[in-house]
């Protein structure tokens, strides 16, 4: 009975939180920025902050697949906008 539970508990355990993607995304916007974006491409710099506070609530809940996939986006959105600039 005791392994069965412990077995359950462990099935549920979330996966690794995406932390590399959340690094990648992080030190896109930070060359956004660098780069005057909000200058000249506002709205690629605003939907990539916008898909990052996205993400970190994900990561808060725990939906580690979908962080990820956010955080992606968001990186790819700000060197979008880094380009436009």
């Amino acid at each position: 009975m005791i392994l069965l539970l412990l077995g359950i508990a462990l099935a549920g355990c979330p996966k690794k939180a995406p932390t590399n993607a959340y690094k990648k995304a992080m030190d896109a916007l930070k060359r956004a920025r660098a780069a005057r974006a909000s200058d000249c491409a506002k709205d690629e710099l605003r939907s990539a902050e916008n898909l990052m506070a996205r993400a970190k609530k994900y990561m808060d809940q725990g939906k580690y697949e979908k962080a990820k996939t956010a955080f992606d986006a968001a990186r790819k959105q700000a060197e979008k906008a880094k380009e436009e600039a």
